[in-house]
């Protein structure tokens, strides 16, 4: 609508919506001075109908909205609404509340079976924990009691409105099969118009290792991570805690009878119920359909028939099958597309394969959380299909060389940490890297390749740890990842990581830094004086190739030192390169820190950038001298560039007079390249032998030197000077304050 609109007659889209259209929908956005919403104006007009921009309509009459089953409208100032303003239709359970959003200061109230002032919904995404591509569910929550729509024939105060705090907790869902799964997770929330949440689920039914026989010593399974477990046997009850995963193990004073009761709980809710069973069958293997439930022989090394008996073909090895046996080797079949939680954890295993030498021709998808924890593998080969490779899967073997499938997508948590891999190939179709993945190896290389072209999705971020504690000096993550967790790379045996990308929104960590493909260089700051904690630190190089890049493998500190600086090269292309890379990010840091050297010379248009962006700019010299430039304290910046170049003389008229001052001393002359009027803090060492004296700066007059900055030296010998322009001053210390001058 125009901005010169100042009223709309009644009636004026009333009917506009017709049931049978294709298309039923109505979006207006009102401009101007339209004060009042006439009666009738938009009845029937739209489902659902949707109107914003009522910045100045203060009143609503009666039948205005009427007709329309979903209406939204946003008006700030609204402060009256007539009764029947949204009609009142014969049958409300056909008619959604229509939705009034408002200043949260309004006097308004919901109407039953009218309108609502302010609703807020919540959204909860209701994800299977241990495969996050599963959403079990997306629930809606609208109000108190959890009412299922926002029909007018449900009461107006149990809905949910912005503002209003609620602890929002669904401990217990079914999936489309009817499996039932639990959480503990909740949140307290203080109600915006939409709220999204994520909970994670776990299986009510607990993974554990079945049967239980009456030969066993232990009760193993997963469950609700971090929770105390009741497990009741015949009259004895026992607790057991699980740990952050899940897992739990129950050492049992004495072996089950046969058909005795076993029944698990969490509180008052029972999570499992079965009978203990005798094993009496001639097979080695017990099976349950295509589901290798257990094994009970002896042997160390173990072939895995295709199927047991008359039995279907075996297409699942079941959760902790093989825990509690010794093994050296198992061959497993084709066949097999899951290996489960825990199936050969802990067994002392030093070899894993499939029985055709072409591994492409096994179908393993998933592998599952702790399959192969804790045991003496060397090496591992999956096919392409294998797609999942869940939390702790390998963890703690001696694997030296691994191959991934070709379209493995999900690696989790901890998968690979705590073995001896040096190299690293990951293929495109990846789309998740866990916590600490590859965490304590001996990785001197890892190579991730870029999404095939078709796929939607690539791998977007590397998490905390995913990459610590190897032997990394280089990485080139695909363009995709947009994240990097400031820890990926910590306690790496060369110190520094150099990430290669030129994905902006990447920025360095505890123990890497970013490398551009122009040769930008850009480091983490971590505190100390001229720069806040994890502001970012970019340093000018020349241009130079990825390859050459890669080949340097010299990511220590002060190597890269000696290769350029962004004010100090000679090559006045590469410094506006430079230059312009650092505009580019600042847009990204609240501070950035320039390695200059010697000379300063800052163009105009950066100092007016962070003016008007109120970033920092510190700019580090080669002198023990640091500039403080905060754009908020810019006035005006004259001409196209401004040099901050330092310089410390001496002036032997100057040091006899000093001298001859009981408890002062003279450090020397400052002196700029040219005077300019511009606000900075100047940041000097002057040695520790000064510290806690104070420092301070000079200015001739015709009656002498006063003093007009003065400013206590820290306890490095570091003192900070503000300044309102650059002038030539003289620097003497001297242990009184509020020094006059001499």
């Amino acid at each position: 609508m125009p901005k010169s609109l100042k009223t709309i007659e009644n009636g004026a889209f009333k009917g506009q919506y017709k049931s049978g259209l294709e298309n039923t929908s109505l979006k207006v956005t009102m401009f101007g001075g339209v004060k009042t919403i006439s009666e009738s104006v938009f009845e029937s007009a739209g489902n659902p109908l949707v109107i914003t921009g009522m910045d100045n309509v203060e009143s609503i009459e009666k039948n205005a909205f009427a007709g329309n089953k979903q209406i939204e409208i946003t008006a700030p100032n609204l402060t009256k609404i007539a009764d029947g303003a949204f009609g009142t239709p014969v049958n409300p359970a056909e008619f959604d509340y229509a939705k009034v959003y408002t200043s949260l200061n309004t006097a308004l109230n919901s109407k039953n079976g009218e309108y609502l002032i302010n609703p807020a919904k919540v959204t909860v995404n209701m994800i299977d924990a241990k495969d996050t591509e599963n959403v079990l569910k997306i629930g809606l929550i609208y109000g108190d009691d959890k009412p299922q729509s926002y029909r007018r024939n449900i009461e107006a105060d149990r809905f949910f409105k912005i503002g209003m705090k609620r602890k929002i907790d669904i401990p217990i869902i079914k999936d489309k099969t009817g499996t039932e799964y639990i959480t503990k997770d909740n949140a307290t929330l203080t109600l915006e118009k939409e709220n999204n949440l994520s909970f994670y689920y776990y299986k009510k039914e607990p993974g554990l290792r079945l049967p239980v026989l009456t030969t066993d010593k232990e009760i193993v399974g997963f469950s609700l991570p971090n929770t105390v477990i009741n497990v009741k046997i015949s009259d004895k009850t026992y607790k057991v805690d699980s740990n952050e995963d899940g897992l739990f193990r129950l050492s049992l004073d004495k072996e089950p009878t046969e058909n005795a009761e076993i029944t698990l709980s969490i509180n008052d809710m029972l999570i499992g119920k079965l009978k203990a069973e005798k094993h009496s069958g001639s097979s080695e293997f017990i099976t349950k359909g295509k589901k290798l439930l257990r094994y009970v022989g002896k042997a160390e090394k173990v072939i895995i028939p295709n199927s047991v008996g008359n039995g279907p073909g075996l297409e699942e090895i079941g959760d902790f099958a093989f825990y509690g046996t010794k093994l050296l080797e198992v061959i497993l079949p084709d066949s097999i597309k899951t290996i489960g939680s825990g199936a050969f954890m802990e067994t002392g295993l030093e070899g894993f394969s499939f029985k055709n030498e072409d591994v492409n021709r096994a179908a393993l998808r998933t592998v599952g959380e702790y399959a192969f924890r804790n045991n003496k593998l060397k090496e591992v080969k999956l096919p392409e299909l294998a797609h999942i490779i869940q939390k702790r899967a390998f963890e703690n073997n001696e694997l030296e060389s691994l191959l991934l499938g070709k379209y493995t997508g999900h690696i989790g948590d901890y998968a690979f940490a705590g073995n001896k891999l040096s190299e690293l190939l990951i293929y495109g179709e990846i789309e998740e890297i866990g916590k600490a993945a590859f965490m304590n190896n001996r990785l001197k290389e890892v190579k991730i390749m870029p999404k095939p072209k078709e796929r939607k999705h690539g791998l977007e971020r590397i998490e905390e740890l995913t990459f610590a504690e190897n032997m990394l000096t280089t990485i080139t993550p695909p363009p995709t990842v947009s994240y990097i967790h400031s820890t990926a790379f910590n306690k790496n045996a060369y110190g520094q990581v150099s990430v290669i990308t030129d994905n902006s929104s990447v920025e360095p960590g505890e123990n890497f830094y970013i490398v551009r493909k122009d040769g930008t260089i850009l480091r983490r700051n971590n505190g100390g004086a001229g720069g806040s904690s994890g502001s970012t630190v970019l340093e000018g190089v020349p241009q130079t190739t990825e390859k050459e890049h890669v080949k340097k493998e010299k990511p220590k500190e002060e190597k890269t030192e000696k290769i350029g600086r962004i004010a100090g090269t000679d090559n006045a292309q590469i410094r506006q390169l430079n230059w312009n890379a650092a505009k580019k990010y600042l847009k990204i840091a609240s501070s950035l820190t320039v390695r200059v050297g010697n000379a300063g010379t800052i163009p105009a248009d950066i100092l007016n950038f962070i003016k008007t962006n109120k970033k920092s700019l510190i700019l580090n010299m080669d002198n023990k001298i640091k500039w403080i430039i905060r754009g908020k304290d810019i006035k005006k910046v004259k001409g196209s560039e401004v040099n901050f170049t330092v310089s410390m003389g001496k002036n032997k008229d100057i040091a006899d007079k000093v001298s001859a001052i009981k408890g002062l001393k003279y450090i020397g002359n400052l002196s700029f390249a040219k005077n300019v009027n511009i606000a900075a803090a100047l940041e000097m060492n002057i040695g520790r032998k000064n510290a806690g004296l104070f420092a301070y700066l000079l200015k001739q007059d015709k009656d002498g030197y006063k003093t007009v900055i003065e400013a206590k030296i820290s306890k490095n010998g570091t003192v900070k000077f503000k300044l309102k322009g650059l002038e030539d001053y003289v620097l003497v210390t001297g242990k009184k304050k509020k020094y006059k001058g001499f």
